[in-house]
C-alpha cells in the first residue's frame, strides 16, 4: 500500500481510530491505577569513622576506609548478611533473592559513605528490613574484620524518610498502550481496506486492472444544494400548470 493510499484510509477512518484508541488507553490507565500498589522507600547512610587510638585521619587511612566501604557494599547483599536476616524473620516469607531485590546499595565516590535503600509494599516491613540489615552488617563486620567503627547517619525509624512511590510507571505504560493500540488499529483498517470488496477510487481500479461500469463525476455540496433547489422549483412549476379539458 502506497503512502498516499494509507493516509487516505487513515483520514477516512480517523474518528474510529481516535475514539477507539482513547477508550482503550483510558481503560488501560484505569486498570493500572486500580491494580498498582504503592511502594515505600527508606534510605539511610553509613560512614566509617576513624577507629583505634588514631585521632588523625590521614590520606592513607581515608583510602583504606573507602576501599573497605566498597567491600561492605558487596558484602551486604550476600547470603552471609541476608541469610541471617531471613532466619531472624521467617514471618516475612521472603527468600534471599527476593530480599536482595528490595535492597539497593551505593557508595559516594571518593568518600567512605554508603547509602542503603529498601523498597517494599509494606511501610512497617521497610523499617524492619532496614534495621535488621544494618544491624546484621555491623555485627558481621565486627566478627570478620574485628572493626566496630561503622556509624549510621540516619535513623531508619524516622517516619519522614518513608516515601511512597509508584513503581509501575503508569504514565509511561499508558502512553505505550495508546501508541500500540493506534498502530494495531491502523494496520487493521489498512488491511481491511485492501482486502475488502469495495473499491473506493480509480487508482485502486487500475491496480486491479478493472474498468468502471459507471462513472460519476465528483460534485461539491453547494452543487447538490443548487440542483435540489432547481428540482424543487421545477416541481412547483409543474403543479401550477393548468390542465386543459
Amino acid at each position: 500500500m502506497e503512502l498516499l493510499t494509507l493516509l487516505e484510509v487513515i483520514n477516512r477512518r480517523k474518528w474510529f481510530l481516535i475514539i477507539t484508541t482513547l477508550i482503550v488507553t483510558l481503560l488501560a490507565a484505569l486498570f493500572m491505577q486500580v491494580t498498582q500498589k504503592p511502594t515505600y522507600r527508606s534510605t539511610v547512610k553509613m560512614i566509617m569513622s576513624n577507629s583505634g587510638s588514631d585521632a588523625e585521619m590521614t590520606m592513607e587511612r581515608m583510602n583504606l576506609n573507602i576501599s573497605l566501604m566498597n567491600t561492605f557494599k558487596e558484602l551486604i547483599k550476600t547470603p552471609t548478611i541476608l541469610g541471617a536476616v531471613i532466619r531472624d524473620n521467617p514471618s516475612w516469607g521472603l527468600s534471599i533473592s527476593q530480599l536482595a531485590d528490595r535492597i539497593s546499595v551505593s557508595t559516594v565516590e571518593q568518600t567512605p559513605v554508603m547509602s542503603i535503600t529498601v523498597r517494599d509494599v509494606s511501610e512497617s516491613r521497610v523499617i524492619d528490613i532496614m534495621n535488621d540489615v544494618t544491624s546484621t552488617l555491623k555485627r558481621q563486620v565486627a566478627f570478620i574484620y574485628k572493626m566496630d567503627n561503622i556509624l549510621i547517619l540516619d535513623d531508619p525509624n524516622h517516619q519522614q524518610r518513608m516515601i511512597p512511590e509508584v513503581e509501575s510507571h503508569v504514565l509511561r505504560n499508558t502512553v505505550i498502550v495508546g501508541a500500540a493500540c493506534f498502530i494495531l488499529l491502523m494496520l487493521f483498517v489498512s488491511m481491511k481496506d485492501m482486502t475488502g470488496d469495495v473499491v473506493r477510487n480509480e487508482a485502486r481500479l487500475r491496480e486491479l486492472e478493472l474498468s468502471p461500469l459507471v462513472s460519476i463525476e465528483p460534485c461539491k455540496r453547494g452543487d447538490m444544494l443548487t440542483q435540489k433547489t432547481a428540482n424543487t422549483k421545477l416541481a412547483g412549476d409543474k403543479k401550477n400548470v393548468p390542465i386543459s379539458t
